[in-house]
């Protein structure tokens, strides 16, 4: 399953649920006042620095900084 969903979608299947998760939690960042540590919790990841990493890595800059710059 895991090629055919890569073939299709062109992402591996743990990529493309991080991207939904990154996204998701972008959305919560912006539009309520959530703590970091619990949009982390509510997107699904799996620690708080692992979802601080992660984010960093895709969207080039920290929680904060991201909900600071997109208020």
């Amino acid at each position: 399953i895991s090629q055919i969903f890569q073939k299709f979608t062109g992402h591996s299947f743990n990529d493309y649920l991080t991207e939904c998760r990154i996204n998701q939690a972008k959305f919560l960042l912006i539009h309520t006042a959530a703590s970091i540590k619990e949009i982390a919790d509510e997107c699904g990841f799996s620690s708080y620095i692992y979802f601080v990493g992660r984010f960093r890595e895709c969207v080039g800059m920290s929680p904060g900084n991201f909900r600071i710059q997109n208020q």
